[in-house]
Parts: C-alpha cells; sequence; structure tokens
C-alpha cells in the first residue's frame, strides 16, 4: 500500500531543497597562497571580503590583484565580480 504525504510535507521538503541550493551557492573554497590549506568559506552576498585568516598557517591572507580574497583565491569569484560589478583577472 502506497502512502502519499499530505502537501504541506512536499511543499517543506521543496523549500528545504531550493534553500540548501542556495547555501551551497554562496560557499567556495579558499586556497591559501603561502600553505596551500584549502578552506570553505561563506561568500559575502553583497561586497567584498578584503581578508581572511587561514586555518592551515593561521597566517592573514589578503587581496592582492583584485577586489577581494575570493576573486584571487578562491574556486568562486564574488557576487560582485560574476555581476560585472568590478573588473577582475
Amino acid at each position: 500500500v502506497a502512502v502519499n504525504p499530505p502537501p504541506s510535507v512536499l511543499v517543506t521538503l521543496g523549500a528545504y531543497i531550493k534553500l540548501r541550493a542556495i547555501l551551497v551557492a554562496m560557499k567556495g573554497t579558499l586556497t591559501c597562497p603561502k600553505c596551500g590549506h584549502k578552506q570553505e568559506e561563506v561568500i559575502p552576498e553583497r561586497g567584498c571580503m578584503q581578508a581572511y585568516i587561514c586555518s592551515g598557517c593561521k597566517a592573514t591572507i589578503a587581496a592582492k590583484q583584485s577586489c577581494c580574497v575570493f576573486c584571487d583565491y578562491g574556486d568562486k569569484k564574488c557576487p560582485v565580480a560574476e555581476a560585472g560589478g568590478h573588473p577582475v583577472d
């Protein structure tokens, strides 16, 4: 016998899947230029992240060539760069 969940459960599951996709898209991996350590960080929705502390070597890593550390050392560009708000390499 098949049991169908009530519509409210399906809506909740659908909302969860959409929210999870948004949260995953807002994270990126930064690679430390000093020690090579990779760490996942939340990408700011608005503005740029000028520096971060590497959890591997504890060095403070600052943006050098672009607007932020995600544009310089990340696997994803920041939302400002993606929207064409400023030039990046």
